[in-house]
């Protein structure tokens, strides 16, 4: 997210903010492919396996999953969210320590990993370790949790989040038969994300003429140009209510060519939109207009439509052809 985005985002009060880029189990909208993959790690557990893993591309909702696991099953379970991979082994089994309430994290302790094991065997209900970002553990320090969790007996597991990136397949090798590899790469398909953003729209206290700015054209418009990915989904979404607010909290969408054609457009366009805001209306901020690498499709509003482009090019060719046959 731009930082021109993110700060338009903060004008947003936290409990207004249908689409914040946390992880709140909370706010978990439930679709086919993530509840599959939860109630397959729910048996895994049951069933006594070490390690879970999961892989997937960026902004999928990976990290959501792990945090709505923990939610559910938290009576059962005593779950420990490593906030920083990139530990030495030593270190991570203090910092689980100091969780469990053992010490203190920057203690020191000459073994702090098997007293981590004897900790979690003691322990009155297994202990899951939560590792975000798991990509950037080193191989050594994974195959030393591996050992951990073996010799644990179940006391200890482990659930590694990982995005698909050039580490996944070393930190996997490294883990080897102590964790199980799951997958969750499926987008939002267009109408789970109808039922996405209407379920976001419902849990906080919006003005009806923002929520209901989220009509068919729009929906079609964020799942192309979000292809289905929750982040994307957020972000686009955030910009767009920032945009169309800026412009006039009882402005409308203007229905023109750009905007309507969804249904038969390329999969890597983006759809542009006009805001047809009352004269006193402020401008919307044209702050994402020159924002790198940031998709332009919600740029300030136009005052002309396709046709006025079009007739505007067609003349400079005719001129530029006059003054070829003038010389």
């Amino acid at each position: 997210m731009s930082e021109a985005l993110r700060d338009g985002a903060a004008m947003l009060p936290a409990d207004v903010d249908p689409f914040p880029s946390t992880a709140n189990p909370l706010e978990y909208v439930p679709r086919s492919a993530s509840e599959r993959v939860l109630h397959q790690w729910e048996m895994e557990l049951e069933n006594g396996t070490l390690g879970l893993a999961l892989t997937g591309p960026p902004g999928i909702g990976k990290t959501m999953l792990a945090r709505v696991l923990e939610h559910r099953l938290a009576d059962r379970y005593g779950f420990v969210a490593l906030p920083y991979a990139a530990f030495e082994l030593d270190d991570l089994a203090r910092w689980v320590l100091a969780e469990l309430g053992i010490g203190e994290a920057g203690a020191t302790d000459a073994h702090p990993v098997a007293r981590l094991g004897e900790a979690c065997r003691e322990a009155d209900r297994p202990v899951v370790l939560v590792i975000d970002d798991a990509s950037a553990l080193a191989s050594e320090v994974v195959r030393g949790l591996a050992a951990l969790l073996r010799s644990a007996n179940g006391a200890l597991r482990c659930i590694a989040i990982l995005v698909d990136d050039r580490h996944t397949g070393r930190v996997l090798g490294a883990f080897g038969p102590a964790v199980v590899e799951y997958r969750l790469d499926a987008p939002l398909a267009r109408d789970e994300l109808g039922d996405y953003v209407r379920a976001r729209l419902a849990r906080v206290e919006l003005p009806d003429a923002l929520r209901e700015r989220f009509g068919p054209e729009v929906l079609a418009w964020l799942h192309r140009d979000s292809r289905g990915i929750p982040r994307l989904v957020h972000e686009l979404a955030t910009r767009f209510l920032i945009e169309t607010e800026a412009a006039q909290p009882g402005a409308r969408l203007r229905k023109d060519d750009a905007w309507l054609d969804v249904g038969e457009a390329s999969a890597d366009a983006t759809i542009e939109f006009d805001v047809e805001a009352r004269p006193e209306a402020a401008a919307p901020s044209a702050a994402f207009d020159d924002a790198p690498g940031e998709s332009r499709a919600l740029a300030a509003p136009r005052t002309h439509g396709m046709r006025s482009r079009w007739w505007f090019l067609a003349a400079l060719a005719i001129a530029s052809l006059l003054v070829w046959l003038g010389r």
